[in-house]
């Protein structure tokens, strides 16, 4: 991973919360990006706001948990690059972290199903007292 500024072009994205986007009418896509470079992403079924149940999802989106989709981002020439990988198969993203860092503009490509799409994830941040990897 290049090292990055903590703002501007190429920042960093933030490890204290989610990128969250709407994935259909009835359900969220979430990122958890973490310090070592490790990334996370889960698509949650649930009509309810995401700030109503993130507690839960913090819970269990933890690099080596073997549910949700896992991944090591990179930061290079300013863009942010990805796959996510699960079971199911894998996700490729890529895109930009906004200079506030407070949303990021990413393209997204299945290689399960084919599906392509492009938007804007906004940070969500973690409820009071997250869980953290290795703690208890």
């Amino acid at each position: 991973m290049s090292p990055a500024s903590d703002t501007g072009p190429g920042a960093e994205p933030r490890h204290d919360g989610f990128y969250v986007r709407p994935a259909s009418e009835d359900s969220t896509s979430f990122l958890r990006f973490f310090p070592e470079g490790k990334v996370v992403a889960c698509t949650i079924g649930d009509q309810r706001p995401p700030e109503e149940y993130a507690l839960n999802v913090a819970r269990w989106m933890v690099p080596g948990n073997s549910s949700p989709q896992q991944g090591s981002y990179r930061l290079e020439g300013g863009e942010l690059a990805f796959s996510a990988v699960s079971d199911s198969g894998t996700v490729d993203y890529w895109g930009v972290v906004e200079d506030d860092r407070l949303s990021m503009l990413l393209h997204v490509h299945s290689l399960i199903n084919g599906h392509r799409e492009h938007g804007v994830w906004r940070f969500l941040p973690l409820p009071d007292d997250p869980p953290t990897p290795g703690g208890s």
